[in-house]
């Protein structure tokens, strides 16, 4: 069984998937800060 996707729609995944791994990167980042630098 094969799905095929429209590449718009991959597309729209790759940058949806781009953004929440920034998010979180900025969210560990922003918790060590706090951890050892900012404390």
């Amino acid at each position: 069984m094969q799905i095929n996707l429209p590449e718009g729609v991959v597309a729209l995944l790759g940058i949806l998937a781009g953004v929440l791994i920034l998010c979180a990167g900025i969210y560990v980042g922003e918790a060590l800060y706090r951890l050892f630098g900012g404390g």
